[in-house]
Order: C-alpha cells, then sequence, then structure tokens
C-alpha cells in the first residue's frame, strides 16, 4: 500500500545532535562558538518537524559555513546530515543521499560511532522508498554490526529498521529473530518511546503474514503505551493502524465506523500527512462494502489532501531550488570579483613593470650623461 511517504510511517528517521567530540578540549571561545551553533542547528531541526523546510534548508545553509569557518567537523556533519533529512521529507531521496553521505564520512573520520550507525540506517530508510530493498539491506546490515557499540537509544532504532528490512526482503525468520531480540531489550527499557513504533512496526509485519490477531495485539500496545506517553501523534498512528487491520481481516464496517470517529481528532492535530492516510482508508472501506458514494467522497478528498499537501512541497522544494540558484549567482559573482582583482593586479603589475623599464632606462641614460661630462670635464 502506497502511503503519504511509501515507507515513512513505518520507518525510524533517526536524528543526530552531536555536541562535540568527546575527548577533545576547546577553548572557551571554541565552546561558545559550538554552543550557538549548536543553537542554531536546533532552531533549523524545530523548522523542519514543523514542515517549514525551506526555513530548515536556509538555516541549516548558514550553520554550514559557519561550521566550515570554524572547523567544526562534528557541527558540519550534523548539518549535512539535517540537510539530507530535509530532502528526504521533500521526496528529493536522491538529494537526501548526497548530503547524508557527506555527513557520513564526517562521522567516519570523527570516528562517532553512534552517529555513523544513525546514518547508515537512514540511507538504508532512503533506499527502501527509492525501492531498493538490496541495496537499503546492505546499509541497515552495517548499521546492524554496530549495535554492540551504540548507546541503547540509537541501538534500539537500528534494530527496529534492520528488523523491518528483513521484512521487506521476506527473510522473515531473522526479521522474526531481530522483533525477539528487541521483545527482549524493551524488557529492560519498557518506557522507552521506540517500543511504540516497535508495536506499530511489528502489526504491520503480522498483518502482511496474515497474522491478524497478533496484527490487532500490537496496535492496542502501541496505543496504550502512546496514551501513557502523551504522544497523541503515535496514538493517531497506531488508530490509523487499526482502520487498516480492520480492512485486511475483511470487517470493513468496522473499519468506516471506528475511521469516522478519527477525522475530528486526526484534524486537531494538524497532520495532514494522518488525515491524508485516514482519507485513502474509508475510501477503502467504503469501497470494499459497496458504498461507491461514499467511497467516491473520501477517494475526491484524499486526492484533494493529497493535491495540497504535494502543492506545498513543491513550492518549499521552489524556495529551495531559488535558494541554490542565489548561492550559485553569489558565488559566480565573487568568482568574478577575485577574477576581475586578479585581472587588475596583473594591469598594475604590467604597468609597474613599464615603470620600472622607462625607470631603468632613464637612470642608464642619466649615468651616461653624468659619465659623459665627467669625461669632458676631465678633457678640460
Amino acid at each position: 500500500m502506497k502511503r503519504y511517504s511509501k515507507f515513512l510511517s513505518k520507518l525510524v528517521i533517526i536524528s543526530t545532535l552531536t555536541l562535540g567530540i568527546p575527548g577533545t578540549a576547546f577553548s572557551s571561545t571554541s565552546l561558545s562558538t559550538n554552543s550557538s551553533l549548536n543553537q542554531q542547528l536546533a532552531i533549523a531541526k524545530q523548522a523542519m518537524n514543523n514542515g517549514q523546510f525551506d526555513i530548515a534548508y536556509r538555516k541549516a545553509l548558514s550553520i554550514k559555513e559557519s561550521a566550515v569557518i570554524e572547523n567544526r567537523q562534528d557541527i558540519l556533519a550534523d548539518t549535512l546530515y539535517s540537510i539530507g533529512k530535509t530532502f528526504y521529507y521533500l521526496s528529493d531521496f536522491e538529494s537526501a543521499l548526497n548530503y547524508y553521505h557527506q555527513a557520513l564520512k564526517i562521522y567516519e573520520h570523527i570516528d562517532s560511532t553512534n552517529n555513523v550507525a544513525s546514518t547508515l540506517s537512514n540511507i538504508g530508510n532512503t533506499h527502501i522508498e527509492l525501492e531498493q530493498f538490496s541495496i537499503a539491506f546492505d546499509f541497515h546490515n552495517r548499521a546492524y554490526h554496530l549495535s554492540k557499540h551504540l548507546s541503547v537509544e540509537t541501538k534500539l532504532k537500528v534494530l527496529l529498521n534492520y528488523g523491518y528490512i528483513l521484512h521487506r526482503i521476506n527473510n522473515q525468520e531473522e526479521s522474526e529473530d531481530i522483533f525477539k531480540e528487541l521483545s527482549n531489550a524493551f524488557t529492560k527499557n519498557p518506557d522507552s518511546i521506540q517500543r511504540i513504533y516497535f508495536y506499530l512496526m511489528k502489526a504491520e509485519i503480522d498483518r502482511d503474514n496474515n497474522k491478524l490477531d497478533s496484527s490487532f495485539a500490537m496496535i492496542e500496545q502501541a496505543a496504550s503505551l502512546a496514551k501513557k506517553h502523551y504522544r497523541e501523534d503515535l496514538l493517531i498512528a497506531a488508530q490509523i493502524e487499526q482502520v487498516d487491520s480492520l480492512i485486511k481481516a475483511q470487517q470493513s464496517n468496522k473499519a468506516v465506523s471506528f475511521g469516522l470517529t478519527l477525522i475530528d481528532p486526526v484534524k486537531q492535530l494538524n497532520r495532514e500527512d494522518k488525515l491524508e492516510l485516514l482519507y485513502q482508508h474509508l475510501y477503502q472501506a467504503y469501497k470494499a462494502i459497496n458504498t461507491h458514494d461514499k467511497a467516491l467522497i473520501y477517494f475526491e478528498l484524499y486526492h484533494q489532501i493529497r493535491a495540497q499537501r504535494q502543492a506545498i512541497k513543491e513550492k518549499q522544494f521552489a524556495n529551495i531550488l531559488s535558494i541554490d540558484r542565489k548561492l550559485e549567482d553569489a558565488r559566480k559573482a565573487i568568482k568574478q570579483e577575485q577574477t576581475n582583482v586578479k585581472l587588475t593586479e596583473r594591469k598594475y603589475q604590467l604597468e609597474i613593470r613599464k615603470l620600472l623599464l622607462w625607470y631603468s632606462i632613464a637612470i642608464g641614460l642619466m649615468l651616461i650623461l653624468i659619465g659623459y661630462l665627467i669625461y669632458k670635464l676631465l678633457r678640460i
């Protein structure tokens, strides 16, 4: 089933924020600058979380330039990583990969294992969006083999994505083993927010494998934990999953009844992506029970909101391209100015050489004249 982003509703898109390279001593001035750049990066990330991708991109470019000047490799990597996520959410996956790989090289260079694993995992997620599952597996597998050296939260995220890609490439046995490992890990970390993603992923996998009872149980667990954490967004995600599972279980009447109760809460959440997905499910449910007039209404609503979201993304993407064009024009102007300065310098150097040549000639003639006059005086 095609989602607002093919697989984004399930994949754990991992964030990074490096507050300095461990074991590196900075002066008080460097620490102040580092802190300031991190604050700016946090603002850029907040803009991205709010769906203001063009603003996030503009801010990140400014931080990137400062990080280069200040030689803050960790912040530079974080910024490149954030730009990659911006393009990911705008569905420009090739650009996302470009920035992720740039970040990965720096993380590897500064030996930031958690961030290396996070970046590898997100590169894998991006290849999943491109439906390049074998390539995605390679990157998730590399991240998985770093799991023994990762922090608890990063390890859980990496394992979640690894278990999911194993399912996508139909390696169900190993996928099941990973989710068992995760289940054991969550007994030690029962309140981890990642546990909700675990239940949501497991619900989809069980549904795909026709284990519908288990799928419903996973959704119930996800909803319960989301309520406990006061995560309305994840609660809605679980409830929309339940609508999808009801359709798959050929209980479309229940899917309609339950789905209709979610419309207002989803609107209040102000998550257009979730509303789009809900309308899609309602269209499918009404179609399944042959209520074609209602199906048509939700089909039109689904495509209407999808078009609106796409228009917003395209506008933001156009703004990003405009920013890039302005930067490119600025670079060309600077380059042209540098060229003009060099040409002017060469012109002045040539003029100076001419003056020096004439000066040398004049001195030479003067010396000849003085020599001639001395000769004449000596002859008198």
